[in-house]
């Protein structure tokens, strides 16, 4: 087991960073449920991840939708971060994605205003599918979901819980199903743009 720290002498020392593992994906919501936020959908590494962060000083939250600029819903997740200094031409949230090889960035901040159902596991963990072609199964295997914000097809206990999830402050979190339901009412199934809006990113790699 290598040593947490490393000393540099002169009475410095450098922090180092655990080996990636599935737990580090892992967030606690609270009431003994938990969700992974692995960016599968865009494939990349804990290191890439970390590189992003550390050149945009932001910190990663999620995979999730966002608008495009005529207000619809972005059917395709982006990768979610957060920076507490706010941009100055924009907010504190950054949506960054993969298009065609390359990756553009654009302010993330609709992602907070587009909560999603997810469905509780035996174990706790909460599942939800990203987009409609998604299959999302739980790590124990008690239940599945797909169809992403376009329908739902469910499989599992009918008594399953559920909870509505919705990055806040720099996080995923549980908001009431009223909050819930008066979000997405600004939106219907006619509001989908089945990809990106390539055109109001800009390109960084």
């Amino acid at each position: 087991m290598p040593k947490p720290t490393i000393d540099l002498g002169n009475g410095l020392w450098y922090e180092r960073r655990p080996e990636p593992t599935g737990d580090d994906w892992i967030i606690d919501l609270g009431n003994g449920l938990w969700y992974d936020v692995t960016p599968d959908y865009h494939s990349v590494t804990l290191e890439g991840i970390r590189k992003v962060e550390e050149s945009k000083s932001c910190r990663y939250v999620c995979e999730w939708n966002t608008l495009d600029s005529n207000g619809k819903i972005n059917e395709n997740p982006v990768m979610i971060f957060w920076n507490d200094v706010p941009h100055p031409q924009g907010s504190n949230w950054m949506a960054l994605f993969n298009a065609s090889g390359s990756y553009y960035v654009r302010d993330g901040i609709s992602a907070s205003r587009l909560p999603i159902l997810a469905y509780i596991s035996d174990d706790g963990e909460a599942v939800f599918s990203k987009h409609r072609h998604d299959y999302r199964r739980s790590r124990d295997s008690s239940i599945s979901v797909d169809g992403g914000r376009d329908y739902t097809r469910f499989m599992g206990d009918t008594n399953t819980r559920r909870t509505w999830l919705l990055p806040q402050q720099g996080k995923v979190t549980m908001i009431d199903e009223s909050a819930a339901r008066l979000l997405l009412s600004a939106f219907d199934k006619k509001d989908y743009n089945n990809g990106y809006e390539y055109d109001t990113g800009r390109r960084i790699i």
